[in-house]
């Protein structure tokens, strides 16, 4: 399976749609991410499907629990420290 119909797929299992242009970010991210990693070593994961689905899905599983960004007083980070700066989110 692509890696990005995993992701498609993954998100919508998680209740997200997920647009062409977000997915090609992702892939684009992903693509970095190896590159990287091989220089680097910012993850023990190097096999796409085991990135889609550990990092990006893990990841996204959060999205649904942070609160919208307008209901917030002032800007919040929220870093798991998972490492490769996954997952992360600005809300």
């Amino acid at each position: 399976m692509a890696v990005e119909v995993l992701l498609q797929q993954g998100a919508a299992q998680l209740g997200l749609r997920l647009e062409p242009a977000v997915v090609q970010q992702f892939a684009r991210y992903r693509s970095l991410l190896a590159l990287w990693g091989q220089k680097m070593n910012l993850t023990a994961l190097h096999d796409p499907q085991q990135v889609v689905i550990r990092h990006f899905l893990d990841s996204l599983a959060l999205v649904r629990r942070l609160p919208k960004l307008a209901e917030l007083p002032a800007p919040t980070l929220v870093d798991v420290g998972s490492g490769a700066g996954l997952p992360g989110a600005v809300c």
